[in-house]
């Protein structure tokens, strides 16, 4: 059933192609059909990316309803910093000397063990985004230097202030610099793929 009915798809297009190209005209069918290609190609972006932002909200809520706890539950952190690290390798690619600092900086067993002792203070996790957000700023445009700062300057400013007495602020900053090096990394670990990918195609 399932190859009928995609034989049964097929044949639809065809005889409507045919509909068309009687109506306009060969060169013109061609043309409103590439049309139509990219209306459904961008209607299936439309849906991938509102599902994805759905799921992603849906993660940063859970984060949050975790670290609100007492003591607060850090376990998703070990697939952020995993996610991240795997981002890094990506964009770094055969650079084995950037790949070796980035694992020894973002070492997911000893966080995996800090995190199953509950024993990963608010400062190890902020330390953990100030190390991200430098080595983001190494490889970002400079137009995104504005957004590390401003990161920067919160939670320097909250460390100094002191995290206990503004533990809303704290979770508020935490999450949305983690979502941001993650959204950020990820981009930028698929354009630097698709570059060596093409690079790699014209040689």
């Amino acid at each position: 059933p399932l190859y009928s009915s995609a034989a049964s798809d097929v044949y639809k297009r065809q005889r409507i192609y045919k509909q068309i190209e009687k109506l306009v005209g060969k060169e013109e069918a061609i043309n409103t059909v590439n049309r139509l290609k990219r209306v459904e190609r961008n209607y299936e972006e439309s849906v991938y990316n509102a599902i994805k932002k759905t799921m992603r909200k849906a993660f940063w809520d859970k984060f949050k309803e975790d670290i609100e706890g007492n003591p607060p539950d850090y376990s998703q952190v070990k697939g952020i910093i995993a996610d991240m690290r795997g981002f890094y390798h990506k964009i770094y690619h055969t650079n084995v000397e950037k790949i070796k600092y980035i694992d020894e900086y973002l070492d997911e067993n000893f966080i995996s063990q800090l995190v199953n002792n509950n024993v990963l203070p608010p400062e190890k996790v902020l330390g953990l985004c100030k190390f991200c957000l430098d080595r983001l700023k190494e490889i970002d445009a400079a137009a995104f230097d504005i957004l590390v700062r401003n990161f920067y300057q919160k939670i320097d400013s909250l460390i100094i202030n002191g995290i206990e007495k503004n533990i809303e602020l704290y979770r508020e900053i935490l999450i949305n610099c983690l979502s941001y090096l993650l959204e950020r990394l990820e981009s930028l670990s698929e354009l630097t793929t698709e570059i060596r990918n093409i690079k790699a195609n014209h040689k």
